[in-house]
């Protein structure tokens, strides 16, 4: 029993850390220092074993925050080609910051009585913290697809050599997958099983999409986003006019 608990919860820690670590790694983010992230992740499962020894609760890599904390970090520039987009130039990557939190985040467990800060404010700051790092997200990109005319669509992989239903159809079942996830993961009782329809998941991907769509498609599809200069071609008044905001 204690096997079946414990490799539930080193599948949520697993997936959590390594979601992250996709998300720092995109080629976007411009970071370079990649030694330095692996043996951050050594040190989170050394943690992980002194916690469970001590049965303290277990640490990982918090998406949100590290997101975050990488975008404080990067530096940016106007692209030359469009004024409207900014690049990034370089990230400052260093842990004196990340020590700084954690230090403050201590101090302030020891002024609770004092620092009484409304959970709206606090739950608003992860939701906006949420909302702005959706934007690299290629899900949220293909969803917007359906909002916009075929011939507006931007030049990615998948729009230059999929048809349009196949990647809405794709779409579709990403976004199906979010909904039972959520679903799962909200009831009380069934959020036991979140790890479970996690490999579910898993399997379906290997198994089932394959059926549905070509090796093509699907590398076209998990491909990693364009580089500035092949993204740049083929730009028009309706990427380039700026929202009414």
């Amino acid at each position: 029993v204690a096997a079946v608990a414990a490799l539930l919860v080193f599948i949520l820690i697993f997936v959590e850390t390594e979601i992250t670590e996709l998300l720092l790694t995109r080629k976007e983010r411009g970071l370079v220092k990649g030694s330095g992230l692996n043996w951050d992740l050594v040190l989170v499962g050394f943690c992980c074993l002194i916690c469970s020894l001590f049965g303290l609760p277990w640490m990982c890599a918090a998406a949100v925050q590290s997101l975050a904390h990488c975008s404080s970090l990067t530096l940016t520039r106007k692209d030359k080609i469009n004024s409207n987009v900014m690049v990034v130039e370089r990230v400052i990557e260093q842990r004196v910051t990340t020590i700084c939190v954690s230090l403050l985040i201590g101090a302030f467990a020891f002024l609770g009585s004092v620092l009484r800060l409304p959970m709206a404010s606090l739950f608003g700051v992860f939701l906006y913290l949420g909302a702005m790092n959706l934007a690299g997200v290629e899900l949220v990109k293909r969803t917007a697809l359906f909002f916009v005319p075929v011939k507006y669509h931007w030049v990615t992989n998948y729009t230059k050599t999929m048809k349009v239903w196949r990647i809405h159809l794709y779409t579709v079942i990403q976004l199906l997958f979010v909904v039972i996830i959520s679903i799962v993961k909200q009831g009380t009782y069934t959020a036991l099983a979140f790890p479970f329809v996690l490999i579910l998941f898993i399997v379906f991907r290997q198994t089932a999409v394959p059926r549905i769509f070509t090796t093509e498609e699907l590398e076209a599809l998990d491909a990693e986003e364009d580089s500035n200069e092949e993204r740049k071609e083929d730009r028009d008044g309706y990427t380039e006019t700026a929202l009414p905001v």
